[in-house]
This record gives structure tokens, sequence and C-alpha cells, in this order.
């Protein structure tokens, strides 16, 4: 059971770290950092609509 907590406690840190490259992403302004915000959300809404198919 400590596997999962570990497991998921490296999870939340993962979100935790992509939330804030994605806040300074957007705050840069650079059009290449936007396009990669606008890709990324992309490619996890097609992986939610596979998930959800």
């Amino acid at each position: 059971m400590s596997y999962q907590f570990g497991e998921s406690r490296v999870d939340d840190d993962l979100t935790l770290l992509s939330e804030t490259l994605e806040e300074i992403l957007r705050s840069s302004g650079d059009p290449a950092d936007q396009k990669y915000i606008e890709l990324k959300a992309r490619a996890e809404q097609a992986l939610e609509e596979v998930k959800t198919a």
C-alpha cells in the first residue's frame, strides 16, 4: 500500500511541476510557448476522447 501512496505522491508532484511550467510559458508571451500550450491542450483532449470511447 505504501507503494501506491508513493506513486500517487509522485503523480501529484509531476502535475504541480507541469502546471508551474505552463504558467511560466503563458507569462513569457513567446509565440512558440503559446503554440506548445495549444498543442498540449489538443493532445490532452484527444487522449480523453480515446479513453471515453
